[in-house]
């Protein structure tokens, strides 16, 4: 049975990537969309009847297909066993899976969303009744995370800038969710780039030399990133070089400026603990409440394994809250050392303001015994009131890092709280998976979540315990800072009161030496005071050093854990088989003795049937297209199917899944010779085709082998790649085609190692960090840290090596200034004794006054060398930078190339997927009606196996030109296309299915949909390339298409060029279209089942009118829908007429005229009804009603 890993999405607050805040505002639709089909399976009434029969099966099946993870596993349980098994799922089974996935769904959206869904959820999940989890999942999940956007949106709009705030304000104006979800996703970006960019700007004009160049190259960049690195970085390195000592007032400037950053920080700390606690604590409840069940159910094997498996389940997301707790605390850590940087800077400023009370203490003692010197006392007194302020200035802010840090503390012990949850979690996992009675699988698999999470808590423990300690010395330094500061505000306030008295009074007094002395050791405790708060400033350095120090090593740990288990999953990817191979080598060891059981010569029919189910089940998840429709129309059927399958059915399949993949490398492979071959082998019997794939041999193979094999040997860059390579090329050509599938890849790898270490004894602790992980990571680890992750590395040791150099060079400035000061009140003090003619204590003055300068010189020295220090770090930063840019960028384009290679994999595969659908569907229409004409089950599935070979045969030729010819433009002065009545030859074609794509967007995700189906039908008439199946398999790959339409003009010119042009020339359409279309991206198999619904209700109905002809009229003039995606099928054995105030269709359907909808007038309210057959039901919004538009689509 399949292993479900959830996976954790992120909180509704928009991440610091793109990629992160769409996750972020798609999570919840995620959740949405697990249960979609399940709710309303909820409440099927329970069938009474004990024959279970093929509906029955198809039941099964579907909740299979979009149940949640515990649905599935259950559904595919009873897939496998009995009649019995399938009716006890039905009649309760279901009903119990639907719950606990109903639980699942809440728990992810709370994981997901902001407070208010927390609290909505936590209502919910206390109320614990299913009536109330399926109206969350359905509808009342929608009013929380609304509220919780706009609060999102509210706190961007508090702490941003003009732009941003005032596009804040323009979405929460608008008030709708898709205004919110807008500035949410990327309307805050431009504006805040405009915001940068003002702020550089006005740094420009008003900078020095190097600001001004810094600034410069910062715009002359022009990315976000350029003008976030100046104005967090380059501008501290800029200024220094420009000036030799910050001002009091730039340090206030910048202790203010770390404050807010530091709030800010501490409310990102506050979210993310909150959601951890919530998180950890349903989690471990869960937990817990599966190993009672487990307990209680160790005597019933399926139940203790069940509940087992629910263990595991939250176990995992236990692990997962974990996470977010390791995120708590590292952004409490962040917090704490923005804090201790303002504490440091108000320490500084604390520094310059002691000097400042010094010089005018100083003034003060000078101007007392000489008049001269009054002007200068009265300048220094300003001096002193202006720094005086910017002191108290500096105080508030210390305070306030204090306050916000203390703040982040308690943030701390909660995620260590957090943490303990999913210990508790994880524990109470692995001793359901101990309980007897629970299977192995399940066992394992609470076992392993359970030490999981286990793992992760100690890790998030040791983290917010780390948190903690910094938090706890940040907010006692800023606290020290802030008193400081106060002081030092008090005094250089005195300072300046004496000083103008003194001017005021200058050589007046008759005791002018006594003052004089008064004031010179006032200015010589200032000066003290001063050198104290540089030192002080020099700790809360170190208390930041200390705690990055930390960081990085529980960064590091993180990091190693996570390639481990990358490496993990990767090692599992690697054992299983490749798409390209044959079915027999696809299928698990396990399915392969069901089948060998199943097709034993002396297997009694029952033994035929169980194995056959048990095989068919398994391939579900690991078949090809054609497999997987081959075992769903087994499963659905009856023992006779079952049978019919074993013995035929799926080696017909496995036929067709290999000509698939013989035709997808006609279609794509290089080279052309390759192409060829593949051409002949599918013109060739099915054993050409399975030689074809075994070798994959064509003319030229080995010359073209042998090219590449040099290639790579010219490009190689360790010994290893070019010893494997010399040998394969000296061999036969075996050893070369060994070298160029794996060879070439043990080697490389060896080689990557080799550099990886090498690279890492080179760098920072970073790079160390970073080299580590790779080492432990998968293959894939080891490349990008080449290519890219080194220079990453290496750009942030630089930029803290920017930021160190610049924090000592603060330290070594105000220890220089408090020298300075120091030597001046010497100086001072000098002066008075000589007033006294106290000559032994001048000269002592005079000696100490020489020290300080002395010492002041040696740290002005230090500040420079740190200058230099800082300027030479953020050089380094800048290359390393451009140099992972371009890396990137390089990656990117990589990565592009493999997309669009995968998305003609995907075009073949949903190729395959539409045909196989088709033929099945045939399959079971040709079963039903041998049924329903009293054959027996023997007979229904030979009719069924002979209507398969008919849709075989009819298959299209499966290799598409290689250069689809050109669609001609259509005439400007031509009228519009006429409406086409519906395809009586039977089918959708390639108009009608994009159609019903994009009006019908809002079936499966709750946003509102794009309505522009009529101006892109109009587009279409020509045909579409692939058409039939192109428009599901493109979807997750048209955003890089729209995007970059130069770059992709030749891939849609090639693929889809009846739409190119429009594309291409009109970017608000494509950015509508593109809206539409992405809405399928996390519902690829429910847009797979629509088409497919859609397809067979058309050929449903053309093959009654064409019996009919007359009722197409008949059925037009009720304005019943005839021509678009959702046709009404008239009755084949009943006449059309009215009863029961509508119109029965052929599946028994009831159509109703409804209410108005909108300005188009009233719609067909279709009333469903449990048990029929057909396809409506995928199209309901409700359980009982689907409700469908006079021109065919639906509506809501």
């Amino acid at each position: 049975m399949r292993t479900h890993k959830h996976r954790e999405v992120d909180g509704i607050a928009p991440p610091r990537t793109s990629r992160g805040r769409r996750r972020a505002l798609t999570a919840i639709f995620l959740a949405t969309s697990v249960v979609s089909g399940m709710v309303g399976s909820a409440s099927i009434a329970t069938a009474e009847a004990a024959e279970v029969t093929p509906a029955d099966r198809q039941e099964v099946l579907e909740l299979w297909r979009n149940g949640g993870p515990d649905t599935k596993d259950d559904a595919a349980t009873a897939l496998a066993g009995t009649d019995a098994d399938i009716r006890e799922f039905l009649n309760t089974g279901k009903d119990i899976a639907a719950e606990n996935d109903l639980r699942i769904s809440v728990l992810r959206m709370m994981s997901s969303g902001g407070r208010g869904m927390k609290l909505a959820g936590n209502e919910v999940l206390e109320d614990g009744s299913v009536a109330a989890l399926e109206e969350f999942v359905q509808e009342g999940w929608k009013k929380p995370y609304e509220d919780d956007l706009r609060v999102r949106v509210v706190q961007m709009k508090a702490s941003g800038g003009p732009g941003v705030k005032e596009a804040a304000e323009a979405a929460l104006q608008a008030g709708t969710v898709t205004a919110l979800q807008e500035f949410l996703l990327q309307g805050w970006e431009k504006p805040y780039e405009d915001d940068l960019r003002v702020r550089v700007v006005q740094k420009l004009a008003t900078g020095g030399t190097h600001v001004q160049e810094a600034a410069n190259a910062a715009l002359d960049d022009g990315s976000t990133a350029a003008l976030k690195r100046f104005l967090e970085h380059g501008l501290e390195v800029a200024e220094a070089r420009d000036q030799e000592k910050a001002t009091v007032t730039e340090l206030v400037e910048r202790a203010e400026a770390a404050r807010k950053r530091a709030e800010e920080q501490t409310a990102a700390a506050k979210q993310a603990t909150e959601r951890a606690l919530d998180a950890s604590s349903e989690a471990k409840k869960a937990a817990q409440r599966a190993k009672a069940e487990t307990e209680a159910a160790k005597n019933d094997a399926d139940r203790a394994s069940s509940a087992a498996g629910r263990a595991a389940d939250a176990a995992d997301q236990a692990t997962s809250a974990a996470r977010t707790a390791i995120n708590a605390a590292n952004a409490a850590d962040r917090a704490a050392r923005t804090a201790a940087t303002a504490a440091a800077r108000a320490a500084n400023a604390s520094s310059l303001a002691g000097q400042a009370a010094s010089r005018a203490y100083s003034a003060a003692s000078a101007a007392a015994t000489d008049a001269s010197m009054a002007e200068a006392a009265r300048m220094s007194a300003e001096q002193a009131r202006s720094a005086a302020s910017s002191a108290q200035s500096a105080a508030a802010a210390a305070k306030a890092a204090g306050n916000a840090v203390r703040d982040v503390a308690r943030a701390a012990r909660s995620a260590a709280s957090a943490a303990q949850n999913a210990a508790a979690a994880g524990a109470a996992a692995d001793a359901a998976g101990r309980y007897a009675n629970v299977s192995e699988y399940q066992a394992q698999r609470a076992r392993e979540a359970g030490a999981r999470a286990q793992q992760q808590a100690n890790r998030a423990t040791q983290a917010a315990n780390a948190a903690t300690a910094l938090a706890d010395r940040a907010s006692t330094a800023a606290d020290e800072a802030a008193a400081a500061a106060t002081s030092a505000a008090e005094h250089a306030r005195a300072a300046a009161t004496a000083a103008e008295d003194a001017a005021a009074h200058a050589g007046e007094a008759e005791n002018a030496a006594q003052q004089a002395t008064q004031h010179a050791n006032a200015a010589i405790d200032a000066a003290n005071t001063a050198m104290d708060a540089a030192k002080q400033a020099q700790s809360i350095v170190q208390i930041a050093r200390d705690a990055e120090v930390e960081r990085i090593r529980a960064d590091k740990q993180q990091a190693i854990a996570e390639a481990k288990e990358e490496a993990d999953s990767h090692q599992e990817e690697q054992s299983r088989v490749e798409w390209e191979e044959a079915e027999q080598n696809r299928v698990s060891e396990e399915t392969r003795k069901l089948l060998d059981a199943a097709e034993a010569p002396d297997a009694d029919p029952a033994t035929v049937v169980s194995k056959g189910r048990q095989a068919a089940v398994n391939l579900l998840s690991t078949g090809g297209p054609w497999t997987k429709q081959a075992a769903q129309h087994a499963l659905t059927g009856t023992d006779a199917d079952v049978r019919q399958w074993v013995e035929k059915g799926r080696l017909i399949a496995a036929e067709q899944d290999d000509r698939a993949r013989v035709a997808h490398i006609a279609d794509t492979g290089e080279p052309k010779a390759l192409r060829e071959a593949a051409k002949t082998a599918l013109d060739g019997s099915y054993a050409d085709v399975k030689a074809f794939l075994r070798t994959k041999a064509y003319p030229g193979e080995e010359d073209d082998d042998r090219l590449r094999a040099t290639q790579i040997l010219a490009s190689a860059t360790g010994p290893a790649v070019k010893e494997a390579a010399n040998a394969a090329l000296d061999g036969t050509h075996a050893d070369v085609k060994e070298f160029l599938k794996t060879g070439q890849y043990e080697a490389r790898e060896h080689d990557n190692r080799i550099n990886v270490l090498r690279i890492m004894d080179s760098g920072g602790p970073r790079l160390e960090a970073a080299g580590q992980a790779a080492l432990q990571g998968p293959p894939e680890y080891l490349r990008n840290f080449l290519d890219v992750g080194q220079y990453l590395a290496k750009e942030r040791d630089a930029r803290a090596a920017v930021h160190h150099a610049e924090m000592q060079r603060l330290v070594k400035r105000g220890m220089e200034a408090a020298a300075e000061a120091q030597g001046k009140a010497y100086e001072a003090a000098q002066s008075a004794a000589k007033a006294r003619n106290a000559a032994e204590e001048a000269a002592q003055y005079a000696q100490q006054a020489q020290d300080s300068a002395s010492q002041a010189a040696q740290y002005a020295d230090q500040a420079e060398q740190s200058a230099q220090q800082a300027k030479n770090s953020a050089d380094r930063a800048a290359q390393s930078a451009k140099t992972a840019q371009d890396a990137a960028a390089n990656a990117r384009e990589s990565a592009e190339q493999a997309s669009n290679s995968a998305a003609r994999a995907n075009m073949s595969a949903a190729r395959a997927n539409s045909l196989a659908s088709e033929a099945y569907v045939a399959a079971q229409d040709a079963r039903n009606s041998a049924l329903e004409a009293g054959k027996d089950t023997v007979a229904a599935a030979r009719a069924a196996l002979d209507a398969i070979n008919t849709a075989i045969n009819k298959l299209p030729d499966p290799v598409p030109p290689e250069e689809p010819g050109e669609i001609p433009e259509a005439d400007e002065g031509a009228p519009p296309p006429p409406q086409r009545e519906l395809d009586m030859s039977g089918g959708l074609s390639a108009a009608d299915k994009i159609s019903f794509i994009l009006d019908t967007t809002g079936l499966f995700d709750p946003t509102p949909s794009s309505d522009i189906g009529s101006g892109v039908i109009s587009l279409i008439q020509g045909e579409w390339t692939q058409a039939g199946l192109a428009a599901a398999s493109t979807i997750p790959y048209v955003g890089d298409a729209f995007a970059k339409p130069a770059k992709y003009a030749k891939y849609f010119d090639d693929n889809f060029p009846s739409i190119a042009k429009k594309i291409l020339s009109d970017y608000e359409f494509a950015e509508e279209v593109l809206a539409s279309a992405k809405k399928y991206a996390t519902s690829p198999g429910k847009l797979e089942r629509n088409i497919t619904a859609i397809n067979n209700l058309h050929k449903k109905a053309a093959s009654v009118y064409a019996k009919k002809p007359d009722l197409l009229e008949k059925v037009k003039h009720e304005e019943l829908p005839t021509d678009g995606p959702i046709p009404f099928v008239p009755p084949k054995d009943r006449p059309f007429k009215k009863k029961h105030g509508g119109y029965y269709d052929y599946y028994g359907y009831l159509w109703k005229k409804g209410e108005k909808h909108d300005e188009t007038g009233w719609e067909w309210d279709v009333q469903l009804r449990t048990g029929k057959k057909g396809y409506m039901s995928y199209f309901a919004k409700d359980k009982g009603h689907a409700n469908i538009s006079k021109e065919g689509n639906v509506t809501h």
